[in-house]
């Protein structure tokens, strides 16, 4: 198994291994991970949307409509329609909204780094874990960041019968074949059973979290409000996590309530 430990848990959780994080991001993620369990929706990441979704109203939700520009009060559509409403919500993240947004309002939205990874996944006879467990790795010398399985997690994420490995690549890993690379290095870890797995897909990430170091945390907003009329919400305002966004969206959501 990979070496553990606080160090090793800084490049799989923040995709970086240089320790340029803001401490207050490690204690935080520290803190969830020790009072809660990391979890999956069952069918899919697109499942926390779409129950956000089911109790508006029908007709409520426009898919398909891209939006070309947002102000006070107002979003323009790519064909050049308007949709006016009293309040506008930008719920993107860092740098769409940058390009979203007035110039002073998005300009410093655009200065703030992301950091990018890789997902490789791969379909395998069975688990190569014991329990549903994040891996994390602090080899210098191979491309894993962390590894898991989601099917170990919640059922209808793997091809029927078998179970879904996913890997994450560190950022810079340059080998040429990065699948057989991540199944050496798996298959140091577990067994050679990993040289078997199918590979199913790799994605790039190329905005997978913003910059958390402690500069780049003192340029984020400093509230929901942009303007009269115009808000902001998003991970890049809080903590880089889907529970950030989730906290994130309902702090924009009150300050709106409460501005009545």
């Amino acid at each position: 198994m990979p070496p553990q430990g606080q160090a090793s848990q800084r490049p799989g959780v923040f995709l970086e291994r240089s320790l340029d994080t803001a401490a207050a991001v490690l204690l935080f993620d520290f803190a969830m991970f020790s009072l809660g369990s990391a979890c999956l929706p069952r069918g899919g990441m697109d499942a926390i949307p779409r129950q956000l979704a089911a109790a508006l109203p029908a007709g409520s939700v426009r898919l398909g409509a891209r939006v070309r520009a947002v102000e006070p009060g107002r979003v323009t559509l790519d064909d050049g329609s308007d949709l006016v409403a009293r309040d506008v919500v930008v719920a993107a993240d860092g740098a769409a909204a940058s390009r979203l947004l007035p110039v002073a309002l998005g300009g410093p939205l655009a200065a703030r780094q992301w950091k990018a990874t890789r997902l490789v996944a791969f379909a395998a006879d069975r688990s190569p874990l014991p329990r549903p467990t994040l891996v994390v790795s602090a080899e210098a010398d191979g491309p894993i960041d962390n590894l898991t399985v989601p099917s170990d997690v919640a059922a209808g994420y793997a091809p029927a019968g078998q179970s879904l490995v996913t890997a994450s690549v560190r950022h810079g890993f340059t080998a040429t074949d990065v699948v057989e690379a991540v199944k050496r290095q798996a298959g140091s870890w577990f067994s050679d059973a990993a040289h078997a797995w199918r590979h199913l897909a790799t994605v790039e990430v190329c905005h997978a979290l913003p910059d958390e170091s402690p500069a780049a945390r003192r340029s984020r907003v400093r509230g929901p409000m942009l303007a009269a009329g115009l808000w902001i919400c998003g991970d890049h305002c809080g903590s880089a996590s889907i529970n950030g966004a989730l906290a994130s969206g309902r702090r924009c959501a009150e300050a709106i309530l409460g501005a009545g």
